[in-house]
């Protein structure tokens, strides 16, 4: 079990970390990365990662599974988000509710091809795999 809360955490440092560096690269006018806001993000990536979880549980269908990460994943963002800026700065702010979205539709689009793609090596594994046999 702590292997695979491990694994989640690594995989929502790696998200998080990518996102928030084009984040910077793109939309900030800072040039340099503030220690705080960086350590900020691990620690929101690595409890969205966590989030991720809710998947593995088969008793909910993908749709509930879903929809409970995204609001997880808004409530995690906006007490990341009011740490840095105020929770009242954020949630009247539309910049962010786009944001938001955009990265979390951005990011479920990156995982569904790359899980598509792993299922293709698998497959393909599988089909010469199967030639050899015959």
């Amino acid at each position: 079990m702590i292997k695979e809360i491990l694994r989640h955490v690594i995989h929502g440092f790696g998200y998080g970390s990518f996102i928030y560096m084009i984040c910077i690269i793109f939309f900030s006018e800072q040039t340099h990365v503030d220690p705080i806001n960086t350590l900020i993000v691990l620690v929101m990536s690595g409890l969205i990662g966590i989030l991720s979880m809710i998947f593995d549980i088969e008793r909910f269908s993908y749709l509930v599974a879903l929809i409970l990460h995204f609001i997880g994943t808004l409530m995690i963002t906006l007490g990341a988000a009011s740490l840095t800026l105020g929770l009242h700065e954020v949630l009247y702010e539309p910049t962010f509710w786009l944001s938001f979205l955009t990265i979390y539709i951005a990011v479920w689009i990156i995982i569904k091809i790359n899980l598509h793609l792993k299922v293709e090596r698998v497959n393909e594994s599988i089909a010469k795999f199967h030639k050899r046999s015959d």
